[in-house]
């Protein structure tokens, strides 16, 4: 019988080999912040799960974005305080004949939603020049309109 530690370095072991493989190759990742668990060994287990996942992405040379467990809920459901519930719901509304192999997964799709929505954004933001300063930029619409009411007034 295999001792814990020798199960998962050959749990581990995968990473290291390249199958060569393009066509799965991912082109990000994407994971959700760590929060603070009450049960200690749940996270002791995510930790691990998240190392994995973290040095697999190393190792390919592919860049990790994380968002906050708020930020995916709002960009699946509308609101950063959704329950898991509403979360799945969610997922089967925007993703026709999803099959979710429970809330875990659920919660990993919900991750990869929110970063199809996102990354373009971040894309975006990446492009722009380092120089770029926001100092000498126009005030929006509805505080010029206020700057202008306020000269009117006098």
């Amino acid at each position: 019988r295999l001792d814990r530690a020798h199960r998962q370095g050959e749990r581990g072991s995968g990473i290291e080999h390249d199958h060569g493989d393009d066509d799965h190759r991912p082109d990000a990742v994407a994971v959700e912040e760590v929060f603070v668990n009450k049960n200690p060994q749940s996270t002791l287990k995510l930790g691990q799960a998240r190392g994995v996942v973290l040095l697999g992405a190393a190792k390919a040379r592919v860049v990790v974005t994380e968002y906050a467990a708020r930020l995916v809920k709002k960009s699946v459901v509308g609101t950063g305080k959704g329950e898991k519930e509403q979360v799945q719901a969610m997922l089967r509304i925007l993703l026709p004949g999803v099959k979710l192999a429970g809330p875990d997964a659920a919660d990993a799709l919900a991750v990869a939603l929110c970063h199809a929505h996102t990354r373009p954004f971040l894309a975006r933001l990446a492009s722009l020049p380092s120089s770029f300063d926001l100092k000498g930029a126009r005030p929006p619409i509805r505080s010029r309109r206020r700057e202008a009411g306020r000269g009117l007034r006098r």
